[in-house]
C-alpha cells in the first residue's frame, strides 16, 4: 500500500485547482490590461486597429504621467506636514524660551550677535568652541580661550554679544599670569 501523500488527491490527480495562483505573470498582465482599458475609457479615446495601437502607447506614457503627478502630490502633502511639525516644534521651543529667565541673557546676547555684521565667522567660531566641550566634556583645552588668539579675539572680543556669550553660558574672564597678564576665558 501506497504511504499518503497530502498532494495526491484520491483519484490521482495531482491538483484539483484551475491552474492559476495569485501572483502569476497571467494576473499581473490581466490587471495591467485592465489599467489600460480604464485609462483609454477615462479618456474617451477610441479606436481599431493600427489607431488602437498607437493610443494603448499614449495611454501607457498617460498612465506613467498620472502616477507620477500623484506621487508629487503625496510628497508634497508630506512635506508640508513635516515644515507644519517644525514650525510648531520651534513656536513652541521659543514660547518656552520667552518664558524662563534662565534663557535671557543668552537670547540677548545671541541677538546681538546676529546684528553684528562679522556675525558668520563669529557664530561659527562660538558655535565649535562649544561643540568642542558637548565633544569632549573632559578635555581642559577645549575650557579655555586664550584672547591673544586672533581668530578669538575676533570672534569673542569684537563682535557685540560674543563675550556675553560665552558669560551667559558658564565661561568666566580671568586673568592667567603665566602668560605675561592676558586675559583668557575659562
Amino acid at each position: 500500500m501506497d504511504a499518503w501523500n497530502p498532494f495526491k488527491s484520491s483519484s490521482g490527480a495531482s491538483f484539483a485547482g484551475k491552474g492559476k495562483t495569485l501572483g502569476t505573470k497571467a494576473d499581473d498582465e490581466e490587471k495591467k490590461q485592465a489599467r489600460l482599458a480604464a485609462l483609454e475609457g477615462k479618456g474617451g479615446a477610441s479606436g481599431s486597429g493600427g489607431a488602437g495601437r498607437a493610443l494603448g502607447t499614449q495611454s501607457t506614457d498617460d498612465m506613467r504621467r498620472e502616477m507620477l503627478a500623484e506621487r508629487e502630490k503625496r510628497r508634497a502633502v508630506a512635506a508640508a506636514a513635516v515644515a507644519k511639525e517644525k514650525a510648531e516644534r520651534d513656536a513652541a521651543l521659543q514660547a518656552e524660551d520667552a518664558d524662563d529667565p534662565a534663557m535671557a541673557p543668552i537670547a540677548d546676547a545671541v541677538r546681538r550677535i546676529a546684528a553684528d555684521p562679522n556675525r558668520d565667522a563669529s557664530a561659527a567660531l562660538l558655535l565649535k568652541m562649544m561643540a568642542n566641550i558637548v565633544a569632549d566634556p573632559g578635555n581642559g583645552k577645549f575650557r579655555r580661550l586664550r584672547m591673544a588668539n586672533k581668530k578669538v579675539a575676533a570672534a569673542v572680543l569684537e563682535t557685540d554679544g560674543g563675550l556675553q556669550l560665552l558669560e551667559a553660558v558658564g565661561f568666566l574672564v580671568v586673568v592667567d599670569e603665566e602668560a605675561e597678564g592676558a586675559a583668557a576665558v575659562a
